[in-house]
Formats: C-alpha cells, structure tokens, sequence
C-alpha cells in the first residue's frame, strides 16, 4: 500500500512514473477488537484517496509510460532513453 501512496504523491507531483497499472488500494483499514479481545483489520469505505484532480484513484493510477515486457524493466538503456524524453 505504502508503494501505492508514493506513486500518486509522485505523479501529482510530475516525477516520472514507468511501469503496469497499479493495483489500486486507498490504504483505508480500519482496526477493531471483538468482546475477547482478538483484532480484526479490515478495508473500509470511510477513506477515499484522491489525487490533485479530486479524481478517485481507489483502482490504481495508469503510468505515464507503460512497460508491458518484463524484460524491459530490466533494461538500463530503455529506461534511460524513457527518462531522458520525459524530462526534455
């Protein structure tokens, strides 16, 4: 969840952002305690994160370049060359 939340705080901010759709997730957990004492965590529709935009992000964030290939996730040059076009 923590990796989510730094991709949007990212992109808001205009960092690159490489990679697959995120998978989502607005890190809304809720803890709880029954009568005996055991604790329950669970996903909570009471939060709801957002972007600067106000739009929902609660089913992930889109990349600004997609990387469908495993291997190029791997390889130095092609991301470089991804990079190095975003921040011209």
């Amino acid at each position: 969840m923590f990796i989510f939340v730094v991709e949007i705080l990212l992109q808001d901010l205009g960092c690159l952002v490489v990679g697959e759709h995120s998978g989502g997730g607005s890190c809304g957990v809720m803890m709880t305690t029954d009568a005996t004492g055991i604790c329950y965590r669970y996903s909570t529709c009471r939060t709801r994160l957002i972007n600067q935009r106000g739009e929902n992000i609660d089913g992930g964030i889109e990349p600004h370049v997609t990387i469908d290939n495993i291997d190029n996730m791997y390889d130095v040059e092609y991301l470089g060359r991804i990079i190095d076009q975003y921040y011209r």
